[in-house]
């Protein structure tokens, strides 16, 4: 599987985590063509070859490789997959003294063994940001969970693990998709073993009629308009079991009172005419063609492997797509994929500790009025304290 639309780059993880989402596809009755199970084995192949079992994602990503291959579904090419290589891969790794605790838990997957986790069940994890493996915390207790709920009996261990992850992911202020997805992959586990009978409660929302629910699944859900939260919501706990409410809240500040918002990386943005002299955007004639000129600091003192800009434009003006004149899937040398679209684009690119990288982007003026300037924004797409922001304005 190719990391970008339209390039031969590869991703070593996305590509695991890629197969992995098929694998279950597969055990649950969808249709995935056979040409798969040919590029899971060679991607085994690679990873025999290519992994470094001293380091920490190595061991991770062998471990991840043995745990998808142990998700037979029962045809000849899988079990060839489980004896050859998920079990004997496990086996070894866990002989290991070093062995992270994300890959003992994979592990104990892979052999349907509690006591192979038990070590790395309540150890505190300890784990840096990863552009390999993109480890978290939140990722591991998904894990834990997965692995008491299949493997362990003892619902008390389970409920606290699945309560301290629920804790993390409501006090998360980002989440990348794969810990979303392993959390609810854990909690999905969790509550087809313990869940129990189904709880019911009574909601009444401001003066709507009140409405009686049954959570056959893990939650329930509305979208409540405020015009009727500011009259309140009352939730009655009709059932035996414990309910737990969550009240999400999601706002948007009003155009023209945003903020600007950096920490550990600068974006900065200033535009000029195809002559070089800067020119005021908020004053141009239709027609005018026109640059801008981005600029990205890396300002913290460690690398960024997964950066991302995003820069929109206003309704009245057009991006000058320069892959169509140069015949070019990306018009930026040393960036790893550009994304142009009518009305905005995004470059992906990985920098170094202090580096400095400037892009010109080519506009045309097209359409008189009076329209809103989007902000533009860096960040790292897998560590969120390194980001920057500039306000929008008219």
């Amino acid at each position: 599987f190719t990391y970008w639309p339209g390039t031969n780059q590869t991703e070593p993880w996305a590509n695991l985590y890629a197969l992995h989402f098929l694998q279950v596809a597969k055990a649950e009755g969808f249709v995935v063509p056979n040409e798969y199970n040919n590029l899971l084995a060679n991607s085994i192949t690679t990873v025999q070859k290519n992994v470094n079992l001293g380091a920490t994602e190595g061991q991770t990503y062998i471990a991840y490789a043995a745990y998808i291959a142990s998700l037979s579904s029962n045809e000849e090419d899988d079990d060839e997959l489980i004896n050859t290589f998920a079990i004997p891969t496990a086996n070894a790794l866990i002989q290991r003294s070093d062995l992270t605790e994300e890959a003992r838990l994979l592990c104990a997957l892979t052999l349907k063994n509690y006591q192979v986790a038990s070590s790395a069940m309540n150890a505190k994890v300890v784990l840096k940001a990863s552009s390999i493996t993109f480890s978290n915390p939140l990722r591991v207790s998904a894990l834990r969970l997965l692995v008491s709920s299949q493997l362990n009996k003892n619902s008390a261990q389970s409920f606290e693990i699945a309560n301290n992850l629920v804790t993390g992911i409501n006090n998360s202020n980002w989440y990348n998709t794969q810990t979303v997805a392993w959390s609810m992959i854990a909690l999905s586990a969790y509550s087809e073993k313990f869940g129990g009978n189904s709880a019911t409660a009574a909601v009444t929302i401001g003066s709507k009629p009140t409405e009686n629910i049954s959570l056959n699944g893990l939650s329930w859900s509305r979208n409540i308009a405020p015009r009727n939260a500011n009259k309140g919501v009352t939730v009655k706990n009709t059932g035996k079991g414990t309910l737990y409410i969550n009240a999400v809240t999601n706002t948007l500040p009003k155009p023209g009172e945003e903020k600007n918002n950096s920490s550990q990386m600068d974006v900065s943005i200033t535009y000029v005419g195809l002559n070089g002299a800067a020119i005021n955007p908020a004053n141009l004639s239709s027609g005018t063609s026109f640059k801008a000129i981005i600029t990205v600091k890396q300002q913290a003192n460690v690398n960024t492997e997964h950066a991302a800009i995003n820069f929109r434009i206003p309704g009245g003006w057009e991006l000058d797509n320069s892959r169509l004149a140069n015949d070019t899937d990306n018009p930026y040398p040393n960036t790893e994929y550009t994304d142009i679209r009518d009305d905005r684009m995004s470059i992906f690119l990985g920098m170094r500790a202090g580096e400095v990288r400037t892009f010109e982007v080519g506009l045309k003026a097209t359409y008189a009025g009076k329209y809103f300037m989007p902000g533009i924004q860096a960040e790292d797409m897998y560590q969120t304290y390194i980001r920057s922001s500039k306000a929008v304005s008219y």
